[in-house]
């Protein structure tokens, strides 16, 4: 009698754990819980404009980096200098790339996602700002130190004085100016286009639709 009890009772423990697990099963799976603007472009835009969104700053920087190396190729040339390319040419595109993405992501991109920046019209602008000042001129005047110093250490040029040394670059550099105005208005228009197109992907992802979470911090967010 005491075993067919505890047999029954087994059974009847499995037959409860069965019907919990089929309960469970059939629930609908929660919806996330939005906490902030970073959630929402996590779950509600798809993985090609997630990625659109997260590597544009990267891609600044990549731009800014192209123009470095140009530059740097440039001013060799224009100095005479034929050693050490590396050496030159590996700073002139990572520092540009690591400073301008970390720029972009302060001024545009978090600026985006904290809701600062909600004036449609000066996204752009600031980008193309951006992509003049540190897309193009910065590449430009970080240059010049480094392969000023590669031609006095390698004695490819004689180098003028302290003094007057603006001048002097001012008088190299002007034979490019035709190139950097236009080099400035194409990263202008390129980092106005980018900037443009992260808030219209922000601004997506509020629109698009999700099911109410019952969470007074989305709420609250959404409003």
């Amino acid at each position: 009698m005491g075993g067919n009890a505890m047999s029954s009772k087994a059974a009847n423990s499995r037959q409860a754990d069965h019907m919990d697990e089929s309960k469970s099963d059939s629930q609908p799976p929660q919806p996330p819980i939005i906490r902030n603007s970073a959630d929402l472009i996590q779950h509600r835009l798809s993985d090609s404009d997630r990625s659109v969104f997260q590597f544009t700053p990267m891609l600044a920087g990549l731009g800014a980096g192209m123009v470095g190396l140009l530059m740097n190729s440039y001013y060799r040339r224009a100095l005479h200098i034929t050693k050490a390319r590396l050496a030159s040419g590996l700073p002139m595109f990572f520092i540009p790339l690591v400073s301008v993405t970390a720029v972009w992501t302060a001024l545009v991109t978090e600026e985006i996602l904290s809701v600062n920046l909600r004036c449609e019209s000066c996204v752009p602008i600031r980008g193309a700002a951006i992509g003049v000042v540190f897309g193009t001129l910065y590449p430009v005047i970080l240059s010049i130190p480094i392969n000023m110093s590669l031609a006095e250490r390698y004695q490819s040029v004689q180098l003028p004085r302290f003094n007057q040394m603006p001048r002097y670059w001012w008088k190299v550099t002007f034979p490019m100016r035709q190139r950097l105005l236009a080099i400035a208005m194409y990263q202008a228009v390129i980092y106005g286009f980018c900037a443009y197109n992260q808030y219209s992907l922000f601004l997506k992802a509020f629109k698009e639709p999700v099911e109410p979470v019952g969470n007074e911090a989305t709420e609250e967010l959404l409003n």
